[in-house]
């Protein structure tokens, strides 16, 4: 019984690191998001009103809402992929912890 309790041990081990990894996992996939969401964000600030001739601030504004529609777009295509991403990661990470509970679990019930 001693080699199964110590290869319990090191399974234990294991699922703590893979738990550990998963919840890092999160971390950055949740700070991707905010990053994109920021992102996102600045976009609806329009840059500092220059000192121009009306026609040419016109004509600037009008360039920047542009471009910026379309960074919208590509920001809410990646944020999209982002949550995705997140809500994986997050399963995963519940996965393991579970995995990780349940050896700690068996470990307490045999005595450790």
């Amino acid at each position: 019984m001693t080699s199964g309790l110590s290869d319990l041990r090191r399974l234990q081990v294991l699922s703590d690191l893979i738990r550990d990894s998963r919840l890092e996992a999160v971390k950055q996939a949740a700070q991707a998001e905010v990053q994109t969401c920021r992102r996102l964000e600045a976009l609806s600030q329009n840059g500092a009103a220059l000192d121009l001739h009306p026609a040419a601030a016109h004509a600037a504004s009008l360039a920047y809402e542009s471009w910026a529609e379309l960074r919208r777009r590509e920001l809410l295509v990646t944020l999209a992929r982002q949550r995705a991403e997140l809500a994986e990661a997050e399963a995963a990470a519940r996965d393991a912890f579970g995995r990780a509970e349940a050896i700690k679990s068996i470990l307490g019930r045999l005595g450790d």
